[in-house]
Order: C-alpha cells, then sequence, then structure tokens
C-alpha cells in the first residue's frame, strides 16, 4: 500500500486515519467501474478536507477551510501554532452518515438514469 510520507502528511491526517484513506483509495482504483463504488468515491472525495464539527467528525482532515485550498506551508504553521494535531477520524462512519443523507431521500429511479448518462 502506497501511504504518502512528510511533515504535510503527518499534521493533516491522523496516521490510522490516512492508511483506512489509502486502502480505500488502493480498491476503489483496482476496481471502480460499478455505479455502486463510483458512489462511493464521490462520498470519500467529498469527505477529505473541511472544518472540525464539535459533535462529530464530518472530515478526514485536520481543520481545513471548504472555500479554498492554502498551502501546505501554511496549513502546517496553522495546526502547529495552534497545538493542533490531526483527529483520529473512524473513516467508515463518516462515510455512512454522508452515505446515508445523499442516497436515502433520492426519488426512485433518479440515480439510475443519470449513471445512464440520460
Amino acid at each position: 500500500m502506497n501511504v504518502p510520507e512528510g511533515e504535510f502528511w503527518n499534521w493533516v491526517y491522523h496516521p490510522v486515519t490516512l492508511e483506512a484513506i489509502c486502502r480505500l483509495r488502493e480498491t476503489l482504483l483496482d476496481d471502480s467501474l460499478s455505479a455502486a463504488r463510483i458512489a462511493l468515491r464521490g462520498v470519500v472525495l467529498g469527505a477529505l478536507h473541511g472544518p472540525q464539527q464539535k459533535a462529530f467528525p464530518g472530515y478526514f482532515s485536520n481543520q481545513c477551510p471548504r472555500t479554498y485550498s492554502p498551502k501546505p506551508a501554511y496549513s502546517i504553521r496553522f495546526w502547529r501554532d495552534r497545538g493542533q494535531p490531526p483527529p483520529l477520524v473512524n473513516v467508515l462512519a463518516v462515510i455512512e452518515r454522508r452515505a446515508k443523507r445523499y442516497y436515502d431521500n433520492l426519488p426512485v429511479g433518479i440515480g439510475n438514469w443519470r449513471l445512464a448518462g440520460r
């Protein structure tokens, strides 16, 4: 499994969280053609970075803005200056919450229509 290394990666994701993300990535790269895997890929990509929530994690990363992507050096300084290590995030719990929110209320048949490219 290919897990990125370096100071930025040490600050942006908890090591256990990063390993889970990388494992998911490898699995989805290996077989990504089914509608379910395409949907899962979208959910995972949407959960990579964002603001931390107080009740439960909604994103995999350390605190990040949703509106723009700061450069790595700025991000590292931000987290280091605030003594803000990356949180240990249950990746599957975040995916489950997001998938239920996104897909539980779709009208019947809409998913197949969109995936068929019509």
